[in-house]
């Protein structure tokens, strides 16, 4: 196993990879020699495509709103038509509609499904007769799926669709040598995250991220780039042995179940604030 280019000459594809996680993702597959399809719903796609042309000239980047179902079929044959076949599918889009549960809009429910769970069964159920052996399938979900709070309804029973949906690729689609798992993410410093931010303003950043850090036990922040170190690990041969598995990258927020607000020791609080200083500095570089 080449661990310097874990995806050599792998063929993956990356919904929602223009920014955040997604590209992310694409960025590390692409350093570990895969080739790399994207898709969003940015006309400006194609300037995230053209870093990934740096490491592989093949790289593509396809428009697509993967609430529209026939987009996201469109999406499926151009895929086809360009691979042929594929080693990965990483099904990474996610919205959520913050509503109470006695106030969820009829549009804003299936807008949700659409978007988060049914473009993932329809691309993964045209792409699977062209995965190859040894193929990938990594799920995006959330700890909303496991430990919920109030107006994410449409949003955790999305995710908790997309568990159940791995655990059943996994169980189809082991005689075949494909495995699937699911990333379970916490709260993920990306463009959201600056955009609270900035509302807010800067000056109450640090209040801010302590807010939401406070929800998990691990003083370090996660990052982008940490969800797609765990995809790279899902992705390839690393974890070969593993599938129908529900992978908590969360720094154990689930395992907390509720905010906590203690004392931290002055170590603590300074190394905190070294991670929220290098959150608010590199922001270009992990939205």
């Amino acid at each position: 196993m080449n661990y310097n280019k874990l995806l050599e000459g792998k063929k993956c594809v990356i919904t929602a990879g223009t920014c955040g996680m997604g590209f992310s993702i694409a960025s590390l597959f692409v350093k570990h020699g895969a080739t790399v399809a994207i898709c969003g719903r940015a006309t400006d796609g194609e300037e995230a495509a053209e870093a990934l042309r740096e490491y592989n000239p093949d790289c593509f980047f396809v428009q697509c709103d993967m609430s529209n179902l026939k987009q996201v079929e469109n999406f499926a044959n151009t895929i086809i038509d360009r691979f042929g076949n594929i080693d990965v599918i990483v099904n990474n889009v996610g919205i959520n509609r913050k509503e109470l549960v006695k106030d969820i809009k009829e549009e804003n429910y299936n807008l949700v499904m659409n978007t988060n769970i049914n473009s993932a069964l329809l691309l993964t159920k045209k792409l699977i007769p062209h995965m190859n052996k040894k193929g990938s399938i990594i799920n995006t979900s959330s700890m909303n799926s496991i430990a919920v709070s109030p107006t994410t309804g449409s949003y955790a029973i999305s995710k908790g669709g997309i568990n159940s949906f791995t655990k059943v690729l996994a169980a189809e689609l082991g005689k075949y040598s494909i495995r699937a798992n699911a990333i379970c993410a916490g709260w993920v410093a990306t463009s959201d995250i600056k955009s609270s931010i900035d509302a807010i303003g800067k000056e109450n950043a640090y209040e801010y991220l302590e807010g939401m850090q406070n929800t998990a036990p691990l003083i370090s922040p996660g990052k982008a780039s940490d969800i797609a170190s765990h995809a790279l690990f899902l992705a390839s041969d690393m974890s070969s042995y593993i599938t129908g598995y529900i992978m908590y990258s969360d720094g154990a927020s689930i395992r907390q179940g509720h905010y906590f607000n203690y004392d931290n020791p002055v170590e603590t609080t300074e190394i905190k604030k070294q991670h929220y200083d290098k959150i608010l500095s590199e922001f270009d570089e992990i939205i």
